[in-house]
């Protein structure tokens, strides 16, 4: 399956979803994880604290994850998780290793759970 991961080296999740200038996809099995490729965004978050829900900017991220069953980032608010939950991408939240947040989102999606 293939889940897209917020961060800054490919080692860690560190980055917050809407903070993201680019996600790294990755495909993973119950024996294997590789990185397939690295997809650049425009930020979807402003640095405005007021800011609301930016339908364009949250598209064109969610047409760059296409395919992906989930995505793994540090943080991610509440309207751009529902909206992702409605493209058909779950969304977790996590830090430290990469490989860790991968294998915790694939056991969950592979249960069914989420």
């Amino acid at each position: 399956m293939l889940i897209a991961v917020a961060t800054s080296d490919q080692r860690k999740v560190d980055l917050h979803f809407g903070k993201a200038s680019a996600f790294a996809l990755f495909e993973i099995d119950a024996e294997s994880t590789r990185l397939v490729k690295e997809v650049a965004v425009a930020q979807y978050c402003t640095s405005d604290p007021n800011h609301t829900f930016h339908e364009q900017r949250f598209s064109a991220i969610a047409e760059a994850l296409t395919g992906c069953r989930a995505v793994v980032c540090a943080q991610i608010g509440d309207l751009p998780r529902m909206s992702l939950a409605e493209a058909g991408i779950q969304a977790f939240t996590a830090q430290g290793a990469v490989e860790d947040a991968l294998h915790n989102a694939f056991v969950l999606l592979s249960a069914g759970g989420c």
